[in-house]
């Protein structure tokens, strides 16, 4: 990663780190169509799983 994001401190700018090392290391499919809803349903993904891990942890 080209930086060191703490997900507790910031679990949408983690999400997008590490979408953007997905795609990097090209582990997602090629959009021949531009449709990019799965990488965004991705992105929603990693975020709620960031905040509920943060979650879980304050409890």
């Amino acid at each position: 990663m080209s930086g060191l994001i703490n997900p507790k401190e910031s679990p949408e700018e983690s999400a997008y780190a590490l979408l953007i090392e997905i795609v990097r290391a090209q582990r997602v499919p090629v959009y021949s169509s531009g449709n990019i809803s799965s990488l965004l349903d991705m992105y929603d993904q990693a975020v709620k799983h960031f905040k509920s891990k943060d979650d879980k942890e304050s409890s």
